[in-house]
């Protein structure tokens, strides 16, 4: 899957959740949700950052078959 890589954590966009970057999260109060068994705030927090950190991969260099992977690695150790 291919996002559109922004230099900005802030104004990145989700353009399949419609969510920006970090900007309009409470990324404690959504840890704190799912560490209390809410599947949905986890399911927020990666819609949030997937355009920031992806495009961080994507800057990286990292190649494409590694990037998916890594970015589950990244939010699976959450």
């Amino acid at each position: 899957m291919l996002v559109p890589v922004d230099r900005t954590i802030e104004s990145a966009t989700d353009p399949e959740a419609g969510n920006t970057g970090s900007a309009d999260v409470d990324e404690r109060r959504l840890l704190l949700d799912h560490r209390e068994g809410d599947d949905a705030a986890f399911a927020k927090l990666v819609a949030a950052y997937r355009a920031p950190v992806y495009g961080h991969l994507c800057r990286c260099g990292v190649p494409e078959p590694e990037r998916d992977d890594l970015f589950q690695e990244i939010f699976l150790r959450l």
